[in-house]
């Protein structure tokens, strides 16, 4: 039997851009996994740069229908995205091939702050107290409704990115015009497929030590990897 029989296969969602690439592939590696790449490369040169995989990370239901198509020919054992962009694919794409998989709501969850806070308040955990609003709004009318000092972030990107502590109304508009300003050029996001791509939350400042958490969970089993301070904290 030939190794293309015994290697699992795995299929490995990462955006042009990402930087965590190597450790991901270097892990394959070692546990002698085979690995396609599926990534968000121009459809038009992929034949010519020979990506085996290029996918339309602004649409997940295409990218989904895409990759099962390529299960056809080339049966996948698992999919794993490496960044929060690829997390909803991953997710949809495995249920649909019965591979190992989060529920697509949860993917859909984790990246999106704004559905996050709601299902967090539907748990009863103690969270900050939070409003969603449009970019097309008018800031200073929101500005002068808030409490101080207050937290503006955008519901889809990942992370940290374009959060802001504020201390006043003037501070607020400023920093709500500068979250308009990174979602507008911002390569990860695609206004026309999701509306909360236009919008940003606002939040209840809590103060304290700020850290993250790097972990796994499986099976209700949380494997923490490692708890470090933010290197841009908000106090």
């Amino acid at each position: 039997m030939s190794d293309d029989h015994i290697r699992k296969r795995l299929l490995l969602l990462m955006p042009t851009t990402t930087y965590r690439a190597e450790p991901f592939l270097e892990a394959a590696q070692q546990l002698d996994i085979e690995v396609v790449v599926g990534t968000d490369f121009c459809h038009v040169l992929a034949d010519e740069w020979n990506v085996p995989l290029a996918l339309r990370f602004r649409d997940p239901s295409q990218a989904v229908v895409d990759i099962i198509d390529y299960d056809r020919a080339h049966p996948l054992d698992a999919i794993v995205p490496v960044d929060d962009k690829t997390t909803e694919i991953a997710a949809r794409a495995c249920e649909a091939l019965a591979l190992a998989h989060n529920a697509p709501a949860a993917a859909v969850a984790s990246r999106n702050k704004y559905r996050l806070r709601t299902l967090l308040d539907r748990a009863e955990v103690a969270s900050p107290a939070y409003s969603r609003y449009e970019l097309t709004d008018d800031p200073v009318q929101i500005a002068s409704e808030q409490t101080y000092p207050c937290v503006l972030k955008p519901l889809l990107l990942s992370g940290s990115r374009g959060v802001i502590r504020v201390d006043t109304p003037e501070t607020f508009v400023q920093a709500f015009y500068r979250i308009g300003r990174i979602l507008q050029h911002s390569p990860d996001l695609a206004p026309g497929n999701d509306p909360d791509a236009q919008r940003l939350l606002v939040e209840s400042y809590i103060p304290g030590v700020e850290v993250a958490l790097e972990g796994l969970l499986m099976h209700g089993d949380l494997r923490v990897l490692a708890i470090f301070d933010k290197p841009d904290p908000l106090e």
